[in-house]
């Protein structure tokens, strides 16, 4: 799953001919997205070749609540449960940072070093 990344979005005839049900006239919530700032935030896909060893296993499985309350975070913004502000935004993102957010992006990022250099 990749969050935003699986949104329908429609920017053209060109696409809509491909989108069964996709509709260039009816791009409504391609518009609520880029006029909330989240096309920018979106969770991009994660190589799926990308392997990781023992320890990073490991290490990534402490990360499940993280995705689940990210995952939860990204509907409500979407959705206008919550309001894209300052303030709910700063809390969201001080949460994912005690959650060691650092830490993920570092095990990630040696997986993906590594994939990369191949």
């Amino acid at each position: 799953d990749n969050g935003l990344m699986n949104m329908p979005f429609f920017y053209t005839n060109a696409h809509a001919q491909i989108i069964i049900g996709g509709d260039a006239k009816n791009n409504w919530l391609t518009q609520q997205v880029m006029d909330s700032g989240l096309l920018e935030a979106r969770r991009v896909g994660y190589p799926t070749s990308v392997t990781f060893n023992e320890d990073e296993q490991d290490t990534l499985a402490t990360f499940v609540m993280m995705d689940s309350y990210v995952d939860q975070m990204v509907a409500k913004f979407v959705t206008g449960e919550l309001a894209l502000s300052d303030s709910e935004w700063d809390a969201y993102v001080n949460n994912v940072t005690m959650m060691d957010l650092d830490g993920l992006i570092e095990v990630r990022q040696s997986a993906y070093d590594r994939w990369s250099s191949k």
